[in-house]
């Protein structure tokens, strides 16, 4: 091999080195609001095509919002007979999305998808008219809440398979039938959190363990699973003990049946909320600083980063809040305040995943090429 050549690759390879062991940069895609309202947007949830969804301000009200991966979006609309008041909560690599809509009977858990449109999800038998669904997964199964005869006036997370077919998760033992499905991953495990008598608690659900508590950290009083990717990482939140003394929500993950702190943001408060993990253990969700709420990324072995701090020619006025949402190519969806109005926001990793290896591999075919030559 030529030196030179021998001396690119050597480079590239410290570059692909250097780029996994600290915190990537990040291009900005603004997620403005839809047409006719005001400027105000929100991103909840991503798919693995940079597609978006969460709620935009129009003419007619809020509605449920999906982006496209260059910032154009559109409405999915809202059920006949209800004021208009939708929301995108979940988003699969298919573009169908779950959420809220508001019907006839009050808010409602809504599916939509590209060829059916806007569709009711309904409730639990003998329950009142309110559900809510919160997470798709690619087999199309969706997770939330509803209401039910045995729970009462309590929600009960409940999940609807790819057929529309509805079923109650139930609680944890002990509790007072009262409980909330977050989200799920392409196995079908359920996370989200339910009373057991003793307070609120992370479960995990499967077909066929049912609901069981998740592991809590020391002197935890309140945990919440928000998130799990398909190793079974979960991310949450939990109201712990506090070095100084207190108790503040901190920001959780639980893998190999351990719970863990993941802290707070350097120099800032104590108050954080995990929402989101991908496949690379890559964490999302919300920090505090002295100047108030900041979207973090956490990566094992780097910490907790502001992503303020990491953004590529942010706009000075431009804060960046609430991270909610990360894909297997590291872009992240959230929303942040951007002057005095809040706005959805795309972050796509710099350089974009995958160029160094492509670089490196291209520099490789060349050497190849010029030895055969040779």
């Amino acid at each position: 091999m030529k030196p030179w050549i021998a001396g690119l690759l050597l480079a590239t390879t410290a570059a692909i080195t250097t780029a996994t062991q600290a915190a990537p940069s990040y291009r900005l895609t603004v997620l403005p609001d839809l047409p006719g309202g005001n400027p105000i947007s929100s991103a909840i949830a991503l798919n693995n095509l940079g597609q978006a969804g969460g709620q935009s301000h129009t003419a007619q009200g809020y509605v449920g919002a999906l982006w496209n991966p260059d910032g154009t979006g559109f409405s999915i609309g809202d059920l006949p007979g209800g004021h208009v008041s939708s929301q995108v909560h979940g988003l699969n690599d298919a573009g169908v999305a779950v959420g809220t809509g508001n019907g006839s009977g009050g808010m409602r858990a809504v599916r939509w998808s590209p060829a059916g449109g806007l569709v009711d999800l309904g409730e639990l038998p003998g329950g009142s008219a309110a559900s809510a669904a919160y997470a798709v997964n690619n087999p199309g199964v969706v997770v939330g809440y509803s209401y039910s005869s045995a729970s009462g006036s309590n929600p009960v997370a409940t999940l609807w398979d790819a057929a529309g077919r509805i079923q109650s998760l139930g609680d944890l033992p002990g509790g007072s039938y009262s409980s909330v499905a977050r989200g799920l991953n392409d196995l079908g495990v359920v996370v989200g959190h339910s009373n057991d008598g003793a307070g609120t608690q992370a479960f995990s659900w499967t077909a066929a363990g049912g609901m069981v508590a998740l592991p809590t950290v020391a002197g935890s009083q309140h945990t919440e699973a928000w998130g799990i990717n398909d190793r079974g990482w979960i991310v949450g939140t939990a109201i712990a003990p506090l070095p100084g003394g207190g108790a503040n929500w901190q920001a959780l993950l639980w893998r190999d049946g351990q719970a863990t702190l993941i802290g707070d943001l350097a120099g800032g408060g104590t108050l954080s909320f995990a929402t989101a993990v991908n496949e690379q253990g890559t964490v999302v969700g919300t920090g505090t600083v002295s100047g108030g709420s900041r979207a973090f990324v956490w990566q094992d072995g780097l910490g907790m980063h502001d992503l303020n701090a990491l953004v590529e020619a942010r706009p000075w006025d431009l804060v960046l809040t609430d991270a909610r949402a990360v894909n297997e190519a590291g872009q992240i969806a959230g929303y942040g305040i951007w002057g005095t109005q809040t706005i959805g926001f795309l972050l796509t990793p710099v350089p974009e995943p995958g160029m160094l290896a492509l670089w490196a591999a291209g520099l490789g075919a060349m050497a190849w090429k010029r030895r055969r030559r040779g």
